[in-house]
Formats: C-alpha cells, sequence, structure tokens
C-alpha cells in the first residue's frame, strides 16, 4: 500500500502490533499482592505522573510542527498512547491499594519559544528511548505478572515511539545535513555532558515535568537501567539519523569539532 504521508505507513506499523488492556493483559482482579514490592509501586507512581506530561508535550509539539501535516498526524498515535500508559499505571496501583492521589501532577510547560525542529525531535528521541530502556529493565526485575505484563507492553510502544520521532528526523537530516547535523550532534553532547551549558542553545531540552517528578525519575535510570547498553542504543540511533559513525557518546563532542557545530 502506498501512501500520500509516511504517517500512512507508520500507522499501519503500529495496527501490526497495537495491544488492548482487557485483550491483552491479564485482568486487574488477578493481581498477586504478595507479589508487590514497594519500591516498584512508589516507581509506578513517577512514571505515572512522568506520562501525564505529554499532555503539555504535545501541545508545544503541534505548535512547532504546526506546518508538518504528516509529523503532526503521526503525533495523534504518540500522545494517545502516552495518556492511555498514564491510565492504565494509575489503575493498577490503584487496584493494587496505592491511594490514586498526587498521580495525577499539575501541569507545566516551560517557555520553549521557537527551537530548531530537528531539536525538539532529537530530544524526543532520547527521551523515548531512555524511558522504553527504563520500561524494560523494570518489567524485567517485576514479580507481579500483571505489573509485569503491563510493563512490557508500554516498553515496546516506548521503542516505537523513539523510531517515529527518528523516522522524521531523518528526513530533515537528509533535507537539510549542513542544518541539522550539528544540532543532532550538540544535542547529543549535552545528554552526555549536562553541565557542558549546551541547554541554553537548546531550549527543547527543557521538560514538562515538575522538578520533584524529573529528579525521582533520574532516581529511577539509576537504580534500573544499565548505562552502557543504554548509550549503545542512542548512540546507534543518532547515528542512523545524522549518517554518521556515532558508537560512543565521545563521538558527539568529536564530530561536533569536524563539522564546526
Amino acid at each position: 500500500m502506498t501512501g500520500v504521508l509516511d504517517f500512512d505507513e507508520l500507522f499501519y506499523k503500529h495496527e501490526r502490533v497495537r495491544w488492548s488492556p482487557t485483550r491483552d493483559l491479564p485482568p486487574f482482579s488477578e493481581i498477586d499482592r504478595s507479589k508487590i514490592d514497594g519500591d516498584m509501586v512508589d516507581g509506578l507512581v513517577v512514571l505515572a505522573r512522568t506520562e501525564f506530561s505529554s499532555i503539555p508535550a504535545i501541545l508545544d509539539l503541534v505548535r512547532i510542527f504546526r506546518h508538518d501535516a504528516d509529523l503532526t498526524a503521526w503525533l495523534s498515535i504518540w500522545f494517545a498512547e502516552e495518556v492511555r500508559h498514564h491510565l492504565l499505571l494509575r489503575q493498577w496501583a490503584e487496584a493494587a491499594g496505592r491511594d490514586p492521589e498526587g498521580m495525577v501532577p499539575e501541569l507545566t510547560r516551560p517557555e520553549l519559544g521557537d527551537p530548531p525542529a530537528i531539536a525538539t525531535l532529537a530530544v524526543n528521541v532520547l527521551g523515548e528511548v531512555r524511558t522504553c530502556r527504563l520500561y524494560g529493565a523494570m518489567a524485567a526485575a517485576c514479580e507481579e505478572p500483571v505489573l509485569a505484563a503491563l510493563l512490557k507492553k508500554i516498553a515496546g510502544d516506548e521503542g516505537r515511539h523513539a523510531q517515529g520521532f527518528a523516522h522524521y528526523a531523518r528526513k530533515l537530516a537528509t533535507a537539510d545535513p549542513d542544518g541539522a547535523v550539528p544540532v543532532l550532534l550538540r544535542v547529543g553532547q549535552l545528554w552526555c555532558d549536562p553541565d557542558s551549558g549546551l541547554a541554553d542553545a537548546n531550549p527543547a531540552a527543557e521538560n514538562y515535568q515538575e522538578a520533584e517528578t524529573a529528579a525521582a525519575m533520574a532516581e529511577l535510570h539509576r537504580r534500573w537501567v544499565d548505562p552502557e547498553r543504554e548509550a549503545r542504543a542512542i548512540c546507534s540511533l543518532f547515528g542512523d539519523i545524522a549518517g554518521l559513525p556515532i558508537s560512543t557518546p565521545s563521538d558527539f563532542a568529536t564530530l561536533r569539532k569536524q563539522v564546526r557545530a
């Protein structure tokens, strides 16, 4: 099937693996309370709050890409799935006995101005890869079978989201490599070295989480995610987008010097 938009093909890629919480997951009534880990549930609350931040994010993404109907159409899939993640995480926690109070945060929306489109896509690629890795690691460690199944499904969604953002970033990089590649490398170096001062040059690096939630997410990553495996995944995907040999985090700074970013 040939589509007018890239969205057409991406839509069916999502549809072929789309899962239903009522069909493809055990019912929450089957939660095994003897296998619930309190620290895991605390992490779940943080994840639910983080997923809810997709609401202010979609407002800015649609604004930034208001002239790109193709990408905006795909964002409708991304947003619907992110909000669904929030709902299911919150409902699992409630079914497991956790008070849902506090799982729906106040929405924050930083003033992004007009960041470069490629920077916005690159930051979202980073976020989706990191979240995919986090969900996958927590699913592998989770002993409660209903939650483990849910976390595994969400990890798959986040991985596809990373590929979707990467698809559109690759289009921009192919159309304008001289303008896009230096920004990609700059975002990559920012990820490697948050204290490099590059955040000022990349407003898209701002996030939509409250400071407390952002700090809690960072702690979850430190606890659950293998940083070397995550780094390899990010470098590989950025290298594919930029069309450059990026295999280690240090390559970002090296290549920036070569392209005079």
